[in-house]
């Protein structure tokens, strides 16, 4: 058993700077529990976006080529949204000094090609908006 008058391994100082300072982004405070959190909240919108851009493939291979534009437009406008995601993603983890996990981002079934697929239709959602 610890004795209970022995001196502590840590002053209370240190203990006062482990965690880092809290900062602000985009208008909100985070604490670094907090930035975790909303890091973790990113990556399963992220994730989320990824299963809705692989069904929409799916789609897009079995629909008939005369009137594929309609489902094209939902494509590309959801990949510009994960480009979105994935800037917002990489802008706080630099702001709150986190490493980016991309590994917890992954979606088994988005592989290089659907990626591909996913940038180009975000060039031409971006595109067509500036047009």
């Amino acid at each position: 058993m610890p004795d209970k008058d022995a001196p502590y391994t840590w002053s209370r100082e240190d203990l006062n700077k482990i965690d880092p300072a809290p900062f602000v982004f985009e208008g909100k405070t985070y604490d670094a529990y907090a930035a975790t959190q909303q890091q973790r909240k990113i990556e399963r919108a992220m994730r989320k976006t990824k299963r809705e851009l692989i069904a929409w493939d799916q789609v897009l291979k079995h629909y008939p080529e005369e009137s594929r534009e309609a489902v094209q437009a939902e494509f590309d406008a959801l990949s510009a949204r994960l480009k979105l995601q994935r800037n917002l993603y990489r802008q706080f983890s630099k702001a709150a000094g986190l490493i980016e996990q991309n590994e917890r981002a992954q979606e088994y079934g988005f592989d290089r090609s659907l990626s591909a697929k996913s940038t180009a239709g975000a060039r031409r959602y971006e595109r067509s908006k500036t047009q």
